[in-house]
C-alpha cells in the first residue's frame, strides 16, 4: 500500500473512532458525585392532534374545548361491553368495561 493511501486510510480510521466514542459517552449519565447511572427515560410527547369536544373536528391543541384524539391502538385493545346491560360497546366509551377473560 502506497505511504499516501495508509495516511488516509488511518485519519479516516481515527475520525469514525472518535465519533463512534462520542455517540457512545452521549448515551450514559452520571450524578453529581460522577457515578454512572442508568438514564432517566423522556417524558411522553404530547399528542400531536386534537379535535372540539363537540363537533369532533380537528383543532388546534391547547385551545378551550379541545381532548387528544384517541389512538387507534387503545379502542382495538380487545373487546368492551356496556356496564349496565352488558352488551358489547365501542372501548373507552364512557360507561364501558372490558370484557373478562374466560378461564
Amino acid at each position: 500500500m502506497r505511504p499516501r493511501a495508509l495516511i488516509v486510510a488511518s485519519g479516516t480510521a481515527v475520525l469514525l473512532y472518535a465519533l463512534a466514542g462520542g455517540a457512545f459517552a452521549a448515551e450514559q449519565c452520571r450524578d453529581d458525585s460522577g457515578k454512572f447511572i442508568k438514564c432517566p427515560v423522556p417524558a411522553a410527547a404530547a399528542p400531536t392532534k386534537c379535535r372540539d369536544i363537540q363537533t369532533k373536528k380537528f383543532a388546534k391543541c391547547g385551545t378551550p374545548g379541545t381532548e387528544p384524539v384517541p389512538s387507534a391502538a387503545a379502542a382495538t385493545t380487545g373487546k368492551c361491553r356496556d356496564i349496565q346491560t352488558k352488551k358489547f360497546a365501542t372501548c373507552g366509551t364512557p360507561g364501558t368495561e372490558p370484557v373478562p377473560k374466560a378461564s
